[in-house]
């Protein structure tokens, strides 16, 4: 259920868990995942919230409250022209009578980002009697890093209070259930990667094929470590560059070593690797390795020398940082370019 009022904000309530509560002056940010919540002065951190207020959006009901989601979407109240807009029929949502709306954007209206996109369209059913969406889908098809990407999500309204005043008393910072562990938020500290020269921290992990690998056993030899994640955009693209460093130096002692401390074993991150065709050691891990190694972003990549110190290190990836792993790789293999 979904409640909302211009004063307050809103409280997204999800199977009973929660996700945020906004009253104007503070934003209580809850994860159900975790049942972890921060507490967050809006006038003391107003970029913050501005920064994470999509990820609130994304979760709440779109059409009633962001005009990009419902099919009139310019400031007139028109339909924008990269969309099409059918009527597909007339169906009964529970007991509900409604129209089923179709809205379909045209593939060359589409921006370019991290995706290409290949389609994208919403459906819309609306009560006949009220004229409200009351339920709607989202449908994506993409290419992600030459991966055909297809994302769907579907979001129904099982209850609508219009002008309701007992929603002005629920909305407060104690509607949270109180199984929710409340930190006030505190701005996290920039940590600088380990600097050149440092000892790595040790290590012994499992791999994806459940065998032991420690930091130890690969002395001797230049190491590019790599910390990513499966569902980090620029974690992936690194991935073919990572696989063709690993063929290029295979009769050298270089080697290549993913790490990933935020997904478990699964399906989903074997699936990836094999699309890409990676065959260098991938390893799982936890976030406390991630932390000895002061990885605040993803995916971060470290190349240590033959005494398991570190030679280079960075945060991030383009495709130009694939030319300079290379260099620092012959520089501590002391090839010259």
């Amino acid at each position: 259920m979904v409640q909302a009022d211009d004063r307050q904000g809103y409280y997204y309530n999800d199977h009973g868990k929660g996700d945020g509560i906004y009253t104007g002056e503070e934003l209580l940010s809850a994860n159900s995942v975790d049942s972890s919540a921060q507490l967050i002065p809006v006038k003391q951190y107003p970029d913050y919230v501005q920064s994470i207020s999509h990820n609130h959006k994304f979760r709440m009901y779109q059409p009633f409250m962001d005009k990009d989601c419902f099919p009139c979407v310019n400031d007139d109240g028109s339909l924008k022209k990269e969309y099409s807009i059918r009527l597909s029929g007339e169906e009964n949502l529970g007991n509900v009578p409604c129209y089923h709306i179709s809205m379909i954007q045209d593939p060359k209206t589409f921006e370019n980002g991290f995706m290409v996109l290949l389609k994208k369209e919403y459906e819309y059913w609306i009560s006949k009697e009220s004229l409200l969406p009351v339920k709607y889908n989202f449908y994506l098809r993409g290419i992600l890093n030459r991966d055909t990407v297809d994302q769907f999500s579907s979001y129904a309204v099982k209850n609508i209070r219009i002008n309701d005043r007992d929603v002005d008393k629920q909305l407060r910072l104690t509607s949270l259930p109180s199984w929710f562990r409340i930190k006030t938020y505190e701005p996290e500290k920039t940590v600088p990667l380990l600097a050149k020269g440092t000892a790595a921290p040790d290590w012994k992990l499992v791999s994806l094929k459940g065998d032991t690998v420690s930091l130890k056993q690969l002395r001797g030899k230049v190491v590019l470590l790599d910390f990513f994640y499966n569902s980090c955009y620029p974690c992936r693209l690194a991935i073919p560059h990572l696989q063709e460093i690993h063929k290029k130096y295979s009769d050298q002692d270089v080697i290549v070593v993913g790490i990933d401390p935020v997904d478990k074993k699964s399906t989903d991150l074997q699936a990836t690797l094999n699309k890409a065709g990676v065959t260098y050691t991938v390893l799982l891990a936890d976030k406390d390795l991630a932390k000895k190694y002061q990885v605040s972003g993803y995916p971060t990549v470290y190349i240590l020398d033959g005494e398991g110190k570190v030679f280079f290190a960075v945060s991030g990836f383009g495709e130009t940082l694939a030319e300079i792993f290379k260099h620092e790789i012959n520089s501590a293999l002391g090839i010259e370019k």
